[in-house]
């Protein structure tokens, strides 16, 4: 069978192999790796992050007309909304509707639906250029807000901003490099993202991961699952997100959903129509045994699979799994050497020890999730176990730099 797959997330595609398909892939260039030219992929094509989607469109509709694709395939929301109208276009369907992928990839939308549907959010709204920015922020009349990108990811340009009503011209260039943006109420609690799958309208949760985040810039640094919380307070977030993802139309995918847990209940953050990143499910699978990327590619390779329910009926929690990442110490600096990754792997309880930046590469500023330096995954039989476990193994990871030239 001919497919067509649209970006990320690699995790996914080798089932597609598995099955024997013979595989198209089309992934933006921003996304692709090296690597990726070594993968089993019949035909790789890359085309330009700047490229509308209607252009790719049209580029990949010229290869249907050559190959002849069966099926379209996509795992990543950056890259699903491309996959739903070419699925459209050559009449084979997609399970994630365009409905739902707009829902939830823009902000201002997504808030827009929970008001409708009566879900409690938050204050929002959009500033389209520096002026309106000014004048939203110095009138909203809250302590602290947060200004994000109408449809960012990865914590890009998500900046908090103190006493918005003494916003200064100064500070808006400075921080905010592109427009429009989404002024957001700063929500006060803990934050947790819901690992679940949604199968014909109904939400299955593997579970609720908690979430360990930088102060100053929001950038993710760890993750333990399952999280520290009572059973009642774990049925008052899962309740939530499932009003929330029916309201927002997600009815047949993965759904990866970042709320926080404040003094009025759960608050939405975000929500993805794919797994989530940084390794999660791996986490919920060593912990579970629900495999969520197999989970999507069955979605996906038969439209009317309903085999979730049993799949999470059969589900037994088993200890605890994390990950934790390590931050750049400054901007610019020239990795000389990295060491002790080999004694953080024989550590127990420790899967994996990766060191992401390497010798000959410069530090960046902690400003994305793309800025980290190295992570830790481990397992223990209990939390405060793998706490302790995360903080020896990343201990033992260090950098070494070249001398800056006086």
């Amino acid at each position: 069978m001919n497919v067509l797959l649209c970006g990320g997330i690699r995790k996914h595609h080798d089932f597609l192999y598995q099955a024997g398909y013979d595989v198209t892939w089309l992934i933006a260039r921003d996304n692709q790796f090296p690597e990726d030219l070594k993968s089993p992929p019949k035909r790789l094509f890359v085309y330009s992050p700047d490229d509308k989607i209607e252009t790719v469109h049209a580029v990949a509709m010229t290869l249907h007309g050559i190959v002849g694709f069966e099926r379209v395939f996509s795992f990543h929301d950056d890259s699903q909304e491309l996959a739903a109208r070419l699925a459209e276009s050559i009449g084979c369907g997609f399970t994630v509707s365009l409905e739902a992928l707009r829902n939830t990839r823009q902000k201002p939308l997504m808030r827009r639906r929970l008001d409708e549907a009566c879900v409690p959010s938050c204050w929002h709204e959009v500033a389209h250029d520096e002026t309106s920015l000014l004048q939203v922020a110095a009138s909203c009349g809250l302590p602290k807000i947060i200004i994000k990108p109408v449809d960012g990811t990865g914590s890009k340009s998500v900046v908090a901003l103190q006493s918005p009503a003494q916003i200064s011209q100064g500070w808006t260039r400075e921080h905010v490099p592109t427009y429009p943006v989404l002024l957001e109420e700063f929500l006060e609690g803990k934050e947790y993202s819901v690992e679940s799958f949604t199968s014909f309208g109904v939400h299955y949760f593997a579970g609720i991961t908690e979430k360990f985040i930088d102060e100053s810039t929001f950038v993710e640094i760890g993750h333990i699952f399952p999280a520290d919380l009572q059973p009642e307070q774990a049925r008052l977030i899962t309740d939530y997100v499932a009003r929330a993802l029916t309201a927002l139309g997600v009815d047949n995918s993965p759904a990866h959903t970042e709320i926080m847990l404040t003094r009025s209940g759960p608050r939405i953050i975000e929500t993805h129509t794919r797994v989530g990143g940084d390794w999660i499910p791996t986490l919920v699978q060593q912990v579970t045994g629900i495999d969520l990327y197999e989970l999507s590619v069955l979605a996906q390779m038969n439209h009317k699979w309903d085999g979730a329910k049993s799949v999470f009926a059969q589900a037994t929690a088993k200890g605890f799994c994390g990950i934790r990442y390590t931050v750049p110490p400054a901007a610019g600096r020239l990795i000389k050497e990295v060491s002790g990754i080999d004694e953080a792997k024989s550590i127990n309880g420790v899967l994996e020890a990766y060191a992401i930046r390497r010798p000959g590469d410069r530090t960046k500023s902690l400003v994305d999730s793309f800025s980290r330096m190295a992570y830790v995954r481990a397992t223990q039989s209990s939390r405060d176990e793998l706490l302790s476990t995360l903080d020896r193994a990343t201990g033992c990871i260090r950098y070494d730099y070249e001398e800056s030239p006086s």
